[in-house]
């Protein structure tokens, strides 16, 4: 979907909601559909008030021009010099809410909760098949070759200091709880692979020796 394209469906949402037709609710919901990334990665949505745009800087909604674009005056705002947008009124612009979950996935552009910055033991242990199973492709990738090098540590230790970040940053998650409740299975799988199998052998040996 293009800038122009999101302009038009824009400008229909917004007829929509004043004849009562779309609620507040819903109109945010279409307008988070509608965001777009831009080569620089940034993070691109329109004000529901004023149909102006806005880029996420990682941090909070910024107005601006959107790279390559034909900007048009938005459908809501009358040309002449007395005009002048909502905003510069000093009205309250609306542009999609967005929390630390609404941004997984969106890469540089993600916000990342600080309670998720810690140790990942489910990237440690797991290592390639972790980064993979997150869509950590170049990771999988690395980790799967430095272990046939018998150098499989280096991710290891690599990605549990990062993980939760670069994992949050690839996909998208529903929620923090959804995230970490995700990275524990890992954790506990990973615990069980290199633990619970061992034990289970010398179990299973000792047996074998007592009859």
């Amino acid at each position: 979907m293009s800038f122009e394209e999101v302009d038009r469906r824009y400008a229909e949402l917004k007829h929509a909601h004043d004849i009562g037709a779309l609620s507040i609710e819903d109109f945010d919901a279409r307008l988070k559909e509608m965001m777009i990334r831009d080569t620089e990665d940034r993070w691109w949505a329109k004000s529901r008030e004023t149909g102006e745009w806005f880029y996420h800087d990682g941090e909070a909604w910024v107005q601006g021009t959107p790279p390559g674009y034909g900007r048009s005056r938005p459908s809501n705002q009358q040309s002449g010099d007395g005009a002048r947008p909502n905003h510069e009124a000093g009205a309250a612009v609306q542009v999609p809410r967005v929390s630390a979950a609404d941004t997984s996935g969106m890469g540089s552009a993600a916000i990342v909760p600080p309670e998720i910055k810690r140790w990942n033991w489910g990237a440690f242990l797991w290592s390639f098949i972790w980064a993979a199973g997150n869509r950590l492709w170049g990771w999988a990738l690395l980790g799967l070759l430095l272990s046939l090098l018998a150098l499989g540590i280096v991710p290891a230790i690599v990605l549990g200091i990062n993980g939760n970040e670069w994992a949050w940053r690839a996909r998208r998650w529903n929620s923090v709880e959804h995230f970490q409740t995700a990275q524990r299975r890992w954790a506990w799988a990973g615990l069980i692979c290199v633990v619970g199998i061992p034990l289970g052998l010398i179990f299973l040996l000792l047996v074998s020796q007592l009859l």
